[in-house]
């Protein structure tokens, strides 16, 4: 990172003064360089704590002693782009963030940094940053905005934005991205044979049954609307989806609620799966308008096809890799 010579300070790096510092600090405390690979000079026990790690050496070995290597992949370029922003903007240098880190264990965590930058003699422009696991925090605030009310499944926004965020990765680190669109079968029905208490009873119902059925942390549940439903499967192939797909039919039909005007004689859902590829996604416009539209495609032949099953139709972009003349990808069934 890049940053203009105005308000900087230039001082001396004392690493005994800043390790003494540093260990007494009452939370994380890190340094970096801000520029090159933005290599790491000091990291206190408190941020090994954070990253679950019980020595500086499985510390470097997780994050490869730099910044970036610190930083969730899908956060790092807007974390590095507010960074220079709000520093190029405050009169103290001064920047605040949050961003997702991946603990040695595996799990995501949510932190936040407070973040100076310093002009030194002997290193150049670093970064002193204070840092703290802020997960609680963040997952209660997250769940006055980002969940549906009735059922606890990420509600349309979150939908939204993750959806954005989940293609804007694909298009940049490449990859592959799978959406199973879900309807409650014949709920109208439902609800006008046992009321809406009912019907909402049967939605709570149905999204635990959903959720539970998924396996990965990062496989998402949306309430998308009313009673239909949608999972965003990241890195998942599509047979992968189908699986998933199949599994969350099951374990609804597992539940065996009453409805005399379903396809089964109990509450049961169809499904829609697609695909997206990155270079498919890289011919298109709009890439999350196709793949919505693929999923609801192929839940309309879930649909078609009787209920209580699940169909994929995916779309083969053969002439936009070919031809920039058309607008037009070619879709194949499967």
């Amino acid at each position: 990172m890049a940053f203009s010579q105005h308000h900087t300070e230039v001082r001396h790096l004392s690493f005994p003064t800043l390790i003494d510092f540093g260990q007494c600090m009452p939370g994380g405390f890190f340094v970096y360089k801000a520029y090159g690979n933005e290599e790491l000079l000091y990291a206190n026990d408190i941020v090994f704590d954070i990253f679950g790690c019980d020595s500086l050496q499985e510390f470097k070995e997780l994050t490869g002693y730099t910044f970036p290597g610190m930083v969730y992949g899908k956060d790092l370029e807007r974390i590095e782009c507010s960074i220079v922003q709000q520093v190029e903007k405050h009169s103290k240098n001064l920047d605040y963030v949050e961003y997702r880190i991946c603990r040695k264990d595996g799990k995501i965590r949510w932190v936040d940094d407070y973040g100076r930058l310093v002009r030194t003699i002997e290193y150049g422009d670093v970064f002193y940053v204070l840092v703290r696991d802020i997960t609680d925090q963040h997952n209660l605030r997250e769940a006055l905005t980002d969940t549906d009310h009735l059922t606890k499944a990420y509600n349309r926004r979150h939908f939204d934005r993750e959806l954005q965020n989940d293609v804007k990765y694909l298009l940049h680190y490449g990859g592959r991205l799978c959406m199973v669109m879900m309807d409650i079968d014949k709920f109208k029905n439902f609800n006008d044979l046992y009321g809406h208490l009912a019907g909402d009873q049967c939605l709570i119902s149905v999204a635990g049954a959903m959720n539970n059925a998924l396996q990965r942390k990062s496989d998402m549940l949306f309430r998308y609307g009313g009673e239909e439903f949608a999972i965003l499967l990241p890195g998942a192939s599509l047979n992968d989806a189908l699986v998933v797909a199949e599994k969350v039919r099951y374990a609804v039909r597992t539940l065996g609620l009453p409805h005399e005007q379903g396809p089964a004689g109990i509450v049961t859902v169809s499904a829609g799966v697609a695909l997206l590829e990155a270079e498919d996604a890289l011919c298109l416009a709009n890439p999350c308008a196709e793949l919505i539209r693929l999923a609801d495609a192929a839940l309309y032949e879930a649909k078609e096809a009787g209920r209580d099953t699940v169909k994929t139709q995916n779309a083969l972009f053969s002439a936009l890799r070919s031809s920039t003349s058309s607008n037009q990808p070619h879709i194949t069934r499967e």
